[in-house]
């Protein structure tokens, strides 16, 4: 699976239970994540509400696996005029929760609403 971002001008490719992150710009190395134990089958890059967490977590990754929903703090690091010129995952998730084996293929997020996430619920 792949994606890409132009805020942060990041794009990220899951292979297994890994996320790599990279500058779509550049070609530079942004970021990776190997803290999974399954599968990812959805990610999404989500704007954390004001306030709930530390100032400068400026992103949620929210990563979903078959069996738990994992959160990450992303942090950037600036240059001259560029506020996301480097970006950081936080080693340990913020939180993380399990999924009761409901698949979850995407994941969103919208200011006016909390993060929410598509349930994929198959059946017999």
């Amino acid at each position: 699976k792949q994606w890409y971002q132009r805020r942060v001008r990041g794009g990220w490719v899951t292979i297994d239970t890994e996320i790599y992150f990279w500058n779509y710009e550049t070609g530079g190395d942004l970021a990776y994540y190997e803290g999974l134990a399954e599968v990812v089958l959805s990610v999404g890059l989500v704007v954390p509400k004001p306030g709930v967490f530390q100032p400068h977590i400026k992103f949620l990754l929210v990563v979903c696996t078959a069996s738990e929903v994992v959160v990450l703090g992303v942090t950037f690091e600036s240059e001259a005029d560029d506020p996301y010129a480097l970006m950081h995952l936080q080693p340990n998730p913020l939180f993380s929760l399990s999924s009761d084996g409901i698949n979850m293929v995407q994941v969103r997020g919208a200011p006016e609403v909390r993060t929410s996430v598509t349930l994929l619920i198959l059946g017999d």
